[in-house]
């Protein structure tokens, strides 16, 4: 088992997780939390967008957590 960690440049943030996760068994991806003044309706199309751009891919789609530095975590930093 392999554990990749793909920092995006200059190419849309989906493309980089189409290629850099072909073939991949499983895919985690973080998602965020509603903002305070956003709607539900906005929200909702949010979401739709997400689960659009991943479609075809073993995503488990996880509530990002706003306040932890990841680049921090994973030695980057």
């Amino acid at each position: 088992m392999a554990v990749e960690l793909a920092v995006r440049g200059a190419e849309p943030v989906t493309e980089l997780i189409h290629r850099s996760s072909a073939g991949a068994a499983l895919v985690f991806l973080g998602m965020r939390a509603p903002q305070m003044d956003e709607t539900v309706a906005d929200y909702a199309a949010y979401y739709r967008q997400l689960i659009s751009a991943t479609a075809g891919l073993p995503a488990v789609l996880i509530l990002a957590a706003g306040e932890v530095d990841y680049r921090k975590i994973v030695g980057l930093r």
